[in-house]
């Protein structure tokens, strides 16, 4: 008898499955891309490491706000003229209508770390170029 041999057929049906499997997983990757309202989502390494922000300090993020970490007073100064800049700094009413930046120091890191919602900044310094794009794309989204 001409037929499939019994061991062919479950080969091929898992390699079938494993397929069909793969190509789903890859357009729900692309539809998420696409769909994204994150101008960071696909930026290059150039323009700053970017990741989920932790749950620490969640409520002023979930408000809008910026919580932008840095290492010293020096660059906890450049944040918060940037922040007057923007007109964003951190007074209640603005905190309220999640449109401040507040500055947080913490002498144990060597980057200044930007937090708006679930997105990330790090860069070297407060004076990158970057930072002020950043906050300046990104409060109140």
């Amino acid at each position: 008898m001409g037929g499939v041999p019994a061991t062919t057929l479950p080969r091929r049906l898992l390699g079938g499955v494993v397929t069909v499997a793969l190509a789903v997983a890859i357009a729900v990757a692309v539809v998420r891309l696409a769909t994204s309202d994150d101008p960071t989502a696909a930026t290059s390494p150039a323009a700053g490491p970017l990741a989920t922000a932790p749950d620490r300090g969640a409520a002023p993020l979930t408000a809008g706000n910026a919580v932008v970490t840095v290492p010293d007073a020096a660059d906890a100064r450049t944040v918060r003229r940037v922040a007057r800049d923007l007109g964003a700094p951190d007074t209640p009413a603005l905190r309220a209508a999640g449109q401040a930046v507040l500055v947080r120091t913490d002498r144990s890191r060597d980057d200044v770390t930007a937090r708006i919602g679930d997105r990330v900044l790090r860069v070297r310094a407060a004076d990158d170029p970057r930072l002020r794009t950043f906050l300046e794309q990104g409060l109140g989204g």
